[in-house]
């Protein structure tokens, strides 16, 4: 099963995307480089979107927001592995948990992505904002990919979750701070 059929499904019925995920047994290397990376290249292609709506908006404007939201959402796949890692070392003891976490974030963050990138282009609709929140749902549906304990699943639930959105806001945030984009 192609790795955009795996996201796609995961994102329309999580339960059944992360069962086909699982069978897929597609190592981490191969999430990122077939589905992650090229996202990220899709969303900041999609910033220059702007320019179509607002006339005001340049084309060196478009390029830092779309440095900026590459840069983000790369380094915050490495944050948040990272962070998991040290805030739940038992559930990602061993190469195989490990495996698991970096495709269980890689997953859901490739579904912001794709938010994002719609985000970009449908600019008149803020609501989209709120679907955020559902990687949470998709989060939830793959606990059992990533085979958390019982005991701390609603800990790591909320804790993953809460990170896997906010990292990559915060990271934008703070790259728009340090390179000044005018408009």
């Amino acid at each position: 099963m192609s790795l955009l059929k795996n996201m796609s499904l995961g994102g329309i019925s999580p339960a059944a995307g992360w069962d086909d995920i699982d069978k897929s047994g597609y190592s981490a290397a191969t999430v990122l480089s077939g589905l992650y990376y090229p996202l990220l290249a899709l969303m900041s292609v999609s910033c220059f979107c702007a320019m179509l709506y607002d006339q005001t908006v340049t084309l060196s404007v478009s390029v830092m927001r779309a440095v900026i939201a590459f840069v983000s959402y790369f380094i915050a796949y490495y944050a948040v592995v990272f962070l998991i890692d040290c805030l739940f070392p038992g559930e990602t003891h061993g190469k195989v948990a490990k495996a698991r976490c970096c495709n269980y974030v890689a997953y859901i963050l490739a579904f912001l992505v794709i938010l994002e990138t719609l985000l970009n282009v449908l600019q008149q609709f803020p609501p989209m904002n709120f679907f955020r929140i559902y990687a949470y749902v998709i989060a939830f549906r793959g606990l059992g990919f990533v085979r958390v304990d019982k005991e701390v699943r609603t800990k790591f639930l909320l804790v993953c979750g809460t990170l896997l959105i906010t990292v990559p806001i915060a990271l934008s945030k703070l790259l728009g701070a340090i390179i000044v984009v005018n408009n």
